[in-house]
């Protein structure tokens, strides 16, 4: 630790109320024994002068006896008898030829003879210092010792602190040396506050007439205008607490249209972990920033939180329902993209379409040119029997007939490598079009997409509510977390949850595993159809299960 950090440290330990304490009755006790041991040392001196004095005329008895208590007098005695070795008699001639202890002797009983009380007083007061100098701390003084402030430090000692280069507690709020949030009186705090609603103002304006950059910085000041600030009661923190978050949402939603997808993040981040963790605008327009970014896990958990919170509100809900729908829109697109590259790959028409069709062509083209050397012609063609078992795969049929073809008639070869390279689109074509003859044959589903969507929904929410949330999370619990259990629980239960909602729709019968079967042919015949009614009965199942079944998005 270096000097001047040693030097702070104990500055710092010497100042606390406790060690302040400590050392004042430390301070207390030396003082009790060094009064105790002057006390003891005046007591001995007294005693050793009275003896002495007993040997001294009876005049010198006369002027002393009062007098030789006298502070200065005392010690000049108890001198001159230790230079006369305690012999009386030398301490008696001592006495007459010292002039300076004479002048002094003839001084203090002047003092007497003029004010005889004095003596008793200075005796008194003596006696009241040893008795304070003997007392233990109090607890008035531990009350002062709490409540000192700057002020109350002696003039040596404040200056002693400052010329050492420490700063002084002040009352003030100073920036960047006091810690925590400036407190502001009723006044100021209306001032900063309606300068905070024009910031506001000014904000909204520029955000409705599509200046986002403006609109962005006004909210970003209004956040910098109130987060270093508080007030000195409830009322009006709870005034400058909903300001400060208007401006982080408003900063986030602006930051959304600039595209500064961090700084939405951040905001709505500071609204939920100091503010309110169940705001549902900060936890939407966060969402919508992850799924900006790609960070779809992410945008789903606080999607999901809003759907599960019992603070959300219905605009809440609302619109975390739509940013699910847009999730998996993204999700599926890309699913979709991924599936269409895998299988433009699989039927060779990403990387080898037309490529032996090309080749022939690039052949024919340079047997018209004899300029060209062989090598440059068949760079790429050449056939060598005993390398294309080593290094070639073997051709497949379509490719074989092909090879033949072309080997079989110069004329006819471009249009034989043509069919064999349009071979598989062909065949493809010929599948997808009996896959859709069939699918003609089908028969159509027991309910209609809106029906199916609208059924889920509900079930949704059934299963999302308190109560029943609170019964499935029992039910899971009482069979362990398996999943077979947590199926035969389920089969008893969920009847009564679902048959209101199913007769709300009017799918009513005698038996519910028929209307159910009803509810689950058409979201069978939709989900592969719809994304939105296969996402949601992915939700319902993770309802109803959840960690139980592993289901993802």
């Amino acid at each position: 630790m270096a000097m001047h950090e040693c030097e702070a440290y104990w500055q710092d330990f010497l100042r606390r109320p406790n060690e302040q304490r400590m050392l004042q009755e430390e301070q207390r006790q030396l003082q009790k024994e060094t009064a105790c041991r002057m006390a003891a040392v005046k007591s001995t001196k007294l005693e050793e002068l009275e003896t002495a004095l007993a040997g001294c005329t009876p005049d010198q008895q006369r002027i002393l006896r009062p007098i030789i208590q006298s502070p200065g007098l005392l010690e000049r005695l108890h001198d001159c008898l230790l230079r006369s070795d305690h012999n009386p008699g030398i301490f008696s001639k001592r006495i007459e030829t010292d002039q300076s202890l004479a002048a002094l002797i003839l001084e203090k009983a002047e003092e007497y003879e003029r004010h005889p009380e004095a003596f008793k007083r200075q005796e008194q007061q003596l006696k009241e210092i040893h008795e304070e100098a003997s007392r233990p701390l109090d607890a008035a003084d531990l009350d002062y010792l709490k409540q000192r402030t700057w002020r109350d430090l002696p003039q040596a000692e404040l200056a002693e602190r400052m010329s050492k280069g420490e700063i002084c507690p002040r009352d003030e709020w100073i920036p960047g040396i006091s810690k925590g949030k400036r407190p502001l009186d009723a006044p100021a705090l209306e001032e900063h506050l309606s300068f905070g609603e024009r910031l506001a103002r000014e904000g909204r304006e520029a955000y409705a007439t599509g200046d986002y950059d403006k609109a962005f910085m006004r909210f970003k000041q209004g956040v910098e205008l109130v987060n270093w600030v508080e007030a000195k009661d409830a009322v009006s923190q709870r005034r400058i607490d909903d300001m400060y978050s208007l401006f982080l949402k408003n900063s986030a939603q602006a930051a959304l249209q600039l595209g500064k997808y961090q700084e939405a993040i951040r905001a709505c981040t500071t609204i939920i972990q100091e503010l309110d963790e169940h705001d549902s605008k900060a936890r939407y327009r966060r969402g919508r920033a992850y799924l900006l970014l790609g960070m779809t896990k992410c945008a789903k958990d606080d999607f999901m939180f809003i759907l599960k919170s019992p603070y959300s509100t219905q605009e809440g809900v609302c619109a975390a329902r739509l940013g699910l729908q847009e999730l998996r829109q993204v999700l599926n697109k890309s699913e979709t993209e991924a599936k269409l590259t895998v299988c433009r790959g699989l039927e060779g028409s990403l990387f080898s379409r037309g490529r032996l069709a090309a080749a022939h062509v690039r052949q024919l083209g340079a047997a018209d040119d004899p300029d060209k050397s062989d090598d440059d012609q068949f760079h790429f063609s050449r056939n060598y029997p005993e390398d294309k078992t080593d290094f070639h795969l073997p051709p497949s049929k379509t490719t074989a007939e092909a090879a033949n073809s072309c080997n079989s008639a110069d004329g006819q070869g471009v249009e034989s490598i043509s069919k064999a390279a349009t071979c598989d689109e062909a065949e493809t074509q010929d599948k997808h079009t009996e896959y859709t003859k069939k699918g003609e044959t089908q028969e159509l589903p027991p309910l209609s997409l809106a029906k199916t969507r609208s059924i889920l929904l509900d079930f949704l929410d059934a299963y999302t509510s308190d109560p029943v949330a609170a019964e499935l999370n029992a039910l899971r619990s009482l069979a362990d977390f398996d999943y077979r259990r947590v199926i035969l629980r389920a089969r008893k239960y969920l009847p009564q949850v679902q048959q209101p909602i199913l007769a709300r729709h009017g799918i009513v019968g005698d038996d519910h595993r028929s209307n159910m079967k009803l509810v689950e042919k058409g979201v069978s015949y939709w989900r592969f159809k719809s994304p939105e009614i296969e996402e949601l009965t992915k939700d319902c199942l993770q309802a109803v299960f959840g960690d139980v079944a592993d289901i993802d998005v």
